[in-house]
């Protein structure tokens, strides 16, 4: 089922916003010639539009939009720091070593980014911060290093990929493990869409004085670890989303294997889990548990409610919002022209992540479990114009009600 809808109405830019371009090679219509003096000179809403070329570290403390073009690299990594209440800071379209969101009260919305290269720490970390959203955004972490690390936050991850690094490889002595695809303490985490892996564990294929008489191979990484009782985890998605440990590292015989990572080391708090498969990783011949730890595990049934972009906001161009759902439930479908949270009653209920400027009923969902809606970018939209969506459903048999994850709308 297709829906179509303008929101012209909704992409109206910041007042007083201004888009600065940053080249490195400079040139007519270069106002920078690198990110952190134009970060600067840089008023509150305005959007950086970065181009192709090699760019210096830079730290994000407000609420600008800084939009990359396809080939800008910023190879030192990125810091998005102490961001106050009631401000957006966005990071979109960037090839970042790593990126750090620290003390953040603020809203910070990371899509479309490539996290590879040199790194130190994880690829991303999100420490003390009030409301984090990553959308479409791609990181396999270095050997020994962890893909994500989240403390003390409220993280949202969608249609994106993330991996622990892998364990080293040894001639003869001992390999590494793989390292963790996530690690959350103490934080409430939202996965739709997306597949969280550990990394596999090193290698060892050295004979040193009998079979079997050092190290054989490394274990592989869980793909997801809890810590800290006040942990929650919401895990949704579609067939092939995954939370997967590490492949096991091989030794010189299958004794000496390895053991393969965990799905998911629930040590603590609560994790609810709909569509997505919790996996132990591969291994070449022994196998291991999906599932380790004494934390609460809950299958949602009806599996939660998922909302994903399919296409890139371009001025005059459209995109598809799917709404992936129980058929036979009442679909809505929210726009808003920037992210509210708004935190459930009930703590094991996802809470409104966008404001409701716009509501648009779907109908009923029919049996193919996904509706499409069409959204119209206007022609005049300008770079880094922005906003935000999110669907609901209620059974009327059951009074049950669901939300989805929000999805972001970043003009390119």
């Amino acid at each position: 089922m297709y829906r179509f809808a303008t929101c012209l109405f909704l992409l109206a830019a910041p007042l007083h916003a201004d888009v600065l371009v940053i080249d490195d090679d400079g040139g007519p219509g270069v106002d920078f010639t690198d990110i952190p003096p134009a970060i600067l000179a840089a008023g509150n809403g305005d959007t950086l539009e970065v181009r192709a070329g090699a760019y210096s570290s830079f730290t994000l403390d407000r609420g600008l939009r800084v939009v990359g073009r396809q080939g800008a690299v910023v190879a030192g990594g990125a810091t998005v720091s102490s961001t106050s209440q009631r401000t957006i800071a966005i990071v979109a379209d960037l090839s970042l070593g790593q990126l750090s969101v620290q003390n953040c009260a603020g809203t910070v919305v990371l899509d479309g980014l490539t996290l590879q290269g040199q790194q130190v720490g994880a690829r991303l970390s999100v420490i003390n911060s009030d409301d984090v959203r990553v959308h479409a955004c791609v990181g396999v972490a270095q050997i020994e290093k962890t893909g994500v690390l989240v403390q003390a936050s409220r993280l949202e991850i969608v249609s994106s990929s993330f991996t622990g690094g892998r364990g080293v490889d040894e001639d003869c002595g001992s390999p590494g493990d793989g390292d963790a695809g996530m690690l959350t303490n103490n934080s409430r985490v939202q996965s739709a869409l997306s597949t969280i892996q550990g990394g596999r564990g090193g290698n060892n294929f050295a004979t040193c004085i009998s079979f079997c008489g050092i190290d054989g191979g490394g274990d592989g990484g869980p793909g997801m670890v809890t810590a800290g009782a006040s942990t929650e985890i919401f895990l949704a998605g579609k067939t092939g989303d995954l939370v997967k440990g590490g492949y096991a590292g091989l030794g010189e015989d299958c004794p000496c294997d390895g053991y393969p990572g965990a799905g998911l080391e629930h040590n603590a708090g609560t994790v609810r889990y709909s569509n997505v498969s919790i996996e132990a990783g591969d291994a070449l011949c022994t196998g291991g548990p999906d599932v380790t730890g004494p934390g609460t595990l809950i299958q949602a049934v009806p599996a939660d409610l998922t909302l994903e972009r399919l296409g890139t906001p371009v001025p005059g161009g459209s995109v598809t919002l799917r709404v992936h759902g129980t058929p036979g439930t009442n679909i809505r479908f929210y726009v808003g022209k920037s992210p509210v949270q708004v935190a459930a009653a009930n703590p094991a209920v996802i809470e409104r992540l966008t404001s409701e400027n716009w509501v648009k009923p779907l109908e009923l969902m029919p049996a193919s479990g996904f509706i499409d809606v069409g959204m119209l970018i206007p022609v005049n939209a300008t770079v880094g114009n922005t906003f935000y969506c999110q669907a609901s459903a209620v059974d009327i048999a059951t009074q049950t009600f669901q939300r989805s994850n929000s999805i972001p709308i970043l003009v390119r």
